[in-house]
């Protein structure tokens, strides 16, 4: 189904502004570190995965993606992770995206009104502790509550 770009739900419009070429696209996610996560959400690996997992709260996610935040790191040569926060912090609002490349999967968080509004996995499922000091850098509060466990190969 051929939509206009004015209606265009809101991810949508902006994984399209995050997505560079095909000729600049990086083979691996990796090659992002150092930019903003906005960038990761838009890598062809990421978007339709983070498109999918945003179910209804896709113009939340949008929002969140473009919020100001330190640039993506790397973590065991096979994680990029980077967050956007609100001028107030990230216990205000904010959103936590990580893609572990070995498995094309991503671990999502965000946070509305002060409160978790999404986790990918949910919140009861284990992260990769792999995470775990990046996700305290980002709000520690909600990172002590989360379980981690050792990243699967």
């Amino acid at each position: 189904m051929w939509c206009s770009p004015a209606v265009l739900p809101p991810l949508a419009a902006v994984l399209a502004l995050a997505a560079p070429s095909a000729a600049q696209e990086p083979t691996s996610a990796l090659a992002l570190a150092g930019q903003p996560v906005l960038a990761l959400a838009g890598h062809a690996a990421v978007s339709g995965v983070l498109r999918q997992a945003s179910g209804g709260r896709r113009r939340i996610v949008a929002e969140r993606l473009r919020l100001p935040g330190p640039p993506m790191g790397v973590a065991a040569d096979r994680f990029v992770y980077g967050w956007g926060c609100d001028p107030r912090g990230c216990r205000e609002e904010g959103l936590f995206l990580a893609f572990d490349t070995a498995r094309e999967r991503i671990y999502l968080l965000v946070v509305e009104d002060g409160a978790p509004n999404l986790f990918v996995p949910p919140r009861t499922a284990p992260w990769p502790e792999t995470l775990a000091e990046p996700l305290r850098a980002f709000h520690p509060a909600l990172a002590a509550a989360l379980r981690f466990a050792p990243a699967e190969r």
